[in-house]
């Protein structure tokens, strides 16, 4: 372990708490633009197999990040393996990974997962799709420089259109997805430890969260030693009520949206136009999009789209979708390692309530949790990379007091 990584344990969580306000944003967009060099197949990748996690393909990045290149690391777009969570079938889903320049560490390169926030919902929507990853790229060399391998999903649905339909706010799909981007790391690089920790935001806070829960009974053969969730979008089936009601503001329409668009793709049945008003459907191509050049007029006619735009026609119709979100909502199991739940009280996208409850459920169901609740934060509370002091002594192995039942100051009910 590096002499950064050390500091960072006796730094403990009074950095956790220091540093709260960095930003976490719910979806920043992306490119979907292919490398324009033809990529190689990268030599040191172990091709082959159909369990979850062997490679389909993996490919050296040409075009790397400066900010990476300059620090030496190494970073391999792969197609992998993974698992949908509704359906239990195979899937290919693709990615990138990375590990740090210089020796490995004995045991091998420690495993952080990156869970990416919202970047849209249709195939090219995924961070391997640019050249900085969806701006993960500091973060990336935030880690690798402190000697972690990295793995970034792009989950399934948002590489090629082979990866298929994207289930949005699904975590139990992503949460597969990721657990097998470490065992597509392993198969993409020598040196890497089977000693893993995850990280998300938003869409990826519910992604580990759920990784969590599942990595002891899909993935015995790795070991989990903590996941920390910002913003986690654990339970957002009330996000139907509030459509239902008319009080959607204007910062949960355009994720709305994206929610209605990808349950059309998995449910084809389900009639959109019992979603949306007439305005709504004349421009909804330009709301579906996830590209950086669409992304102001998209905003624009975001900001001309009422709540009303957006309203079930029916109670029926309310109901349905709300059957599918409740479906996907955490908790669901018992974690497999200790969790560190972040959140805002002023959340435009998150009810804290319903945070609280699923952290709350999670508890009941026997989990190891902390959480730090910041009556002041917004859905951008704190990019989860700054919280790595936590992660740091979890591969350290020190114990984590759970703050189940009692734990940081509640926020309302209501």
């Amino acid at each position: 372990m590096s002499r950064k990584a050390i500091g960072f344990i006796a730094l403990g969580l009074v950095v956790v708490v220091a540093a709260l306000g960095a930003g976490y944003v719910l979806g920043r967009g992306t490119t979907p633009s292919l490398p324009t060099p033809k990529p190689k197949t990268y030599a040191g990748a172990h091709l082959g197999g159909s369990s979850p996690g062997s490679l389909v393909s993996a490919t050296a990045v040409v075009d790397e990040d400066p900010t990476l290149r300059a620090a030496g690391v190494t970073a391999v777009h792969i197609r992998y393996r993974s698992t949908d969570g509704n359906t239990g079938k195979g899937t290919v889903v693709s990615g990138t990974v990375f590990i740090p320049g210089g020796a490995p560490p004995i045991g091998g390169w420690p495993v952080v997962a990156i869970g990416h926030g919202t970047t849209g919902v249709l195939n090219g929507c995924g961070p391997s799709a640019s050249a900085n990853f969806d701006g993960e790229a500091t973060d990336i060399a935030r880690l690798t420089g402190i000697g972690y391998a990295v793995t970034l999903a792009d989950y399934q649905g948002l590489g090629t259109a082979s990866s298929g339909v994207h289930p949005y706010l699904d975590s139990r799909t992503a949460g597969y997805n990721i657990i097998d981007s470490v065992r597509a790391l392993r198969n993409s690089f020598k040196h890497i430890s089977y000693r893993w920790a995850a990280i998300g935001g938003s869409q990826g806070g519910g992604a580990v969260w759920s990784a969590n829960e599942q990595a002891d009974k899909y993935a015995p053969g790795l070991d989990l030693v903590g996941t920390i969730a910002v913003a986690p979008t654990a339970d957002v089936a009330p996000l139907v009520n509030e459509a239902a009601a008319g009080t959607l503001d204007q910062d949960q329409l355009g994720a709305y949206q994206w929610l209605l668009v990808s349950l059309h793709r998995l449910h084809p049945s389900l009639d959109l136009n019992l979603y949306r008003s007439t305005k709504a459907a004349a421009a909804w191509s330009t709301l579906s999009d996830c590209t950086i050049a669409n992304a102001t007029e998209r905003d624009q006619v975001l900001s001309k789209l009422t709540p009303a735009d957006l309203k079930p026609l029916s109670i029926d119709a309310a109901k349905q979708v709300q059957s599918y979100l409740t479906a996907w909502a955490l908790p669901q199991h018992i974690l497999s390692a200790p969790l560190f739940v972040v959140y805002g009280g002023r959340d435009p996208f998150i009810n804290p309530a319903w945070t609280t409850g699923a952290v709350a459920l999670a508890c009941r169901k026997g989990g190891n949790v902390a959480r730090l609740y910041d009556p002041n934060g917004g859905h951008d509370v704190t990019d989860p990379v700054n919280l790595m002091p936590w992660v740091v002594q979890r591969f350290a192995d020190k114990k984590v007091i759970s703050q189940c039942p009692k734990g940081e100051t509640k926020p309302p009910t209501t």
